[in-house]
């Protein structure tokens, strides 16, 4: 069996839907189950209308009926097969527009209706081309997770739960699946956070022991960079698990960063595919690569950078994990973090609660706040065996004039991360993309 996830653009009008079952088709021999995101353009449109119903009292999803009505009447299916869908969403809305206040539980179960009516037009689909096919909701098979709306959390029990109802559907049909929603013990929808929807074909794959997963989306693979900067971009036929996990949890777009560890944990290969391009062969992300060379930079944007200092941390036992704790106590993620003797420096591009964090810190230690930065990372084996590879770094940056806050190496064997402005972001990319891709 192989898992196939298609993003929102491989599914984005009834021409791609189209071009997308005859990709399916082509797979049908290995036995594919297919899981979906929302079609493309969605999320975002749910998103809208949840912010009328809150902020203005309004309930319109006008834009996210014509989108869908629009691929049904082009497929030919039923104009009414999404009714159900919107009149639950209506309902949702209604009880926004009455309590006019963020709600992380409604806006859930929002945005779940993306997934949900594009596994009924998939399905709906396939069945009228042939292929006899039937959707799930990925929690009716046992995507179960806790209670943190909006970016939820797998837990233990999921995996068997799933393979237990996927061993009992019916072979002699397709299964169609959602990706990206899930729902806690009490019965309630939760959702992974953007990109989940990858990271549900993983859990999926892992589950039922697949051959392989695929990443549908609209690149050929994965890149040396984004080349939307640098045009002279690379596309990198294989990469480890350890690279393809660091390239996405520093800033890496094609794949989400939590894809890779059920992956990792069954030795699953993840294939990244263009469903615009289906002969290109796209990127394979394997559990080893030897290969002793620089694979990518990635970057993310927008980041903040607070630097500590305080005479009390000197030899002071449990400095840190009292500094520690402010930020979990606010559920703020540290992406770099330096330290010496008497001072730390960190970054984080969460900014919840960003005062009292500050407000905080500072009862122990005089705080400085660094925003609009960047950070930017080198990826690949090479840095393992390659001395001298810092310096070399600073050196091609300091050429272009690049200030660096910060430097983070050493915590990844093939990973190096180094703090700039936001302003001199481009130009630092596309000098080392030149200096270290291209001569």
């Amino acid at each position: 069996m192989i898992v196939m996830k298609f993003g929102g653009t491989s599914i984005g009008s009834s021409d791609q839907i189209k071009k997308t079952v005859n990709i399916i088709k082509s797979k049908l021999s290995e036995d594919p189950i297919i899981v979906l995101s929302a079609v493309g353009g969605v999320t975002d449109l749910l998103l809208k209308s949840f912010s009328l119903a809150i902020n203005k009292g309004v309930i319109d999803y006008s834009e996210v009926k014509e989108k869908h009505l629009l691929i049904l009447k082009d497929l030919k299916l039923p104009l009414n097969l999404l009714d159900n869908e919107f009149l639950d969403f209506e309902k949702n809305l209604d009880i926004l527009k009455n309590i006019k206040k963020d709600n992380l539980e409604i806006l859930d179960n929002l945005l779940s209706f993306g997934e949900k009516c594009s596994v009924k037009i998939l399905s709906s689909y396939l069945t009228l081309f042939g292929i006899k096919s039937r959707y799930y909701y990925s929690y009716d098979l046992g995507m179960l997770t806790n209670s943190n709306f909006g970016s939820a959390e797998i837990l233990s029990e999921t995996y068997e739960l799933l393979e237990k109802s996927i061993s009992l559907l019916n072979k002699n049909y397709l299964s169609v699946i959602t990706g990206y929603i899930g729902q806690n013990k009490e019965g309630k929808i939760t959702t992974l956070g953007r990109g989940g929807s990858d990271y549900s074909a993983s859990i999926i794959a892992a589950a039922i022991n697949a051959k392989r997963i695929e990443i549908w989306t609209d690149v050929d693979g994965v890149m040396t960079t984004n080349p939307k900067i640098v045009k002279n971009a690379k596309k990198i036929s294989e990469i480890s698990f350890e690279e393809a996990s660091e390239l996405a949890t520093f800033g890496g777009k094609i794949l989400h960063p939590k894809t890779i560890l059920p992956a990792i944990n069954k030795n699953i290969p993840v294939c990244v595919l263009n469903s615009f391009n289906p002969e290109y062969k796209g990127t394979i992300v394997t559990k080893n690569n030897n290969k002793k060379e620089l694979t990518a930079i990635s970057y993310k944007q927008n980041v903040s950078l607070i630097k500590i200092k305080s005479t009390r941390m000197l030899y002071a036992h449990g400095f840190l994990m009292r500094l520690f704790k402010v930020f979990d106590d606010n559920n703020i993620s540290i992406d770099l973090i330096s330290t010496s003797e008497v001072s730390v420096s960190l970054t984080f591009n969460d900014f919840n609660n960003l005062n009292e964090v500050i407000s905080k810190i500072s009862e122990f230690g005089k705080v400085d706040l660094f925003e609009n930065k960047s950070i930017i990372s080198i990826i690949g084996q090479k840095l393992k065996y390659e001395s001298g590879f810092v310096s070399k770094i600073t050196g091609i940056l300091a050429k272009e004039q690049v200030n660096i806050d910060m430097i983070s190496y050493g915590a990844s064997e093939i990973n190096i991360c180094f703090v700039v402005d936001d302003a001199d972001l481009e130009k630092a990319v596309l000098v080392l993309h030149k200096e270290l891709f291209e001569i």
